[in-house]
């Protein structure tokens, strides 16, 4: 089984991360948040096989689990889309 969570290396990247006004994007209460609660456990995710007929309105994927990190994963998926 793969364990997925959020490492040391990746919470000092996003606490670096600056907006356009320069602002940090991410607070200190989310990442230490996101390092106690960033493991994707309970996340299920289902999509639609590859080369599978698709119709409107008909989700390709669907991912189910704790609403925070499920969004995460949802975001980042759709970057790549």
């Amino acid at each position: 089984m793969l364990e997925a969570h959020f490492k040391d290396d990746d919470l000092v990247q996003l606490t670096e991360q600056r907006g356009q006004t320069g602002e940090k994007v991410f607070s200190k209460d989310f990442l230490q948040w996101l390092k106690k609660n960033g493991s994707f456990d309970g996340i299920h995710m289902k999509a639609i096989p590859e080369g599978r007929v698709v119709h409107p309105n008909i989700p390709l994927t669907v991912i189910q689990g704790p609403l925070a990190m499920a969004q995460i994963l949802e975001e980042s998926a759709s970057q790549y889309a």
